[in-house]
């Protein structure tokens, strides 16, 4: 399935908003990952989903994605190679999955081993703002586009 994050604004300090290829509302937040404060992932009917805080006892920037009061994914940046970021997610089951590709220019793919679970593009066309993701079906969709949404803060906040 296709989806666009795109910000509600032009500023990187914008909310984000999630559609599907209906433009149906999927997921949204009401303001950025501020360091230390809690950030409400809503669904589209404007009920919480989830919640992404910092991870302080990290070493590295880690941000914890939690579902019902538990840790469903973690997502921690790894060493920065030449212009290309990675990101490792541990998601609750255990299962880790790694980025691979430009995360800054919104050119990259989540893997599970070898098999690509997400790819993320910029917008098609030139009038559209934010970027593009295709996940596969039987992927937890909403759980990755979650990822996404801190991926981009993390690779943009500078």
């Amino acid at each position: 399935m296709l989806y666009q994050i795109k910000r509600q604004g032009s500023s990187q300090e914008a909310p984000f908003i999630v559609q599907d290829e209906q433009n149906r509302v999927i997921l949204l937040t009401d303001h950025v990952l501020m360091r230390h404060e809690p950030l409400i992932l809503k669904n589209g009917a404007g009920e919480k989903y989830a919640c992404i805080l910092e991870n302080m006892s990290a070493l590295r920037a880690t941000f914890d994605i939690y579902k019902h009061h538990h840790v469903s994914a973690s997502i921690k940046r790894t060493a920065l190679p030449l212009l290309r970021e990675r990101y490792l997610i541990t998601l609750m089951d255990g299962t880790t999955l790694t980025t691979q590709g430009n995360v800054t220019l919104y050119r990259y793919r989540v893997r599970r081993g070898n098999r690509a679970v997400a790819t993320i593009t910029p917008a098609a066309g030139a009038e559209e703002q934010g970027y593009q993701v295709s996940i596969l079906p039987d992927e937890d969709a909403l759980l990755l586009l979650a990822v996404m949404i801190v991926i981009d803060m993390l690779a943009h906040a500078d």
